[in-house]
């Protein structure tokens, strides 16, 4: 288990404050090729399930796609 990667609020903006962090996985992930990463969305529990559920799908999209492009 990693750091947190930190969004905006009811957003999947990711902060630029988790940005290094996001970088040195992508460095990792470069250099050791037979890695396998598992990428989780995660919001609070205020709100509707549903708009939840979303919102956390797009968090872990929104980290793939930087992670993809970091290549």
């Amino acid at each position: 288990m990693g750091l947190p990667i930190l969004f905006e609020i009811n957003s999947a903006e990711i902060l630029v404050k988790s940005l290094p962090y996001l970088n040195q996985i992508g460095t990792l992930l470069r250099e050791e090729s037979a890695l396998i990463l598992v990428i989780e969305g995660h919001t609070d529990a205020n709100g509707p399930s549903d708009y939840n559920l979303a919102l956390s799908r797009k968090r872990a999209e929104a980290v793939a796609d930087y992670l993809i492009g970091s290549f």
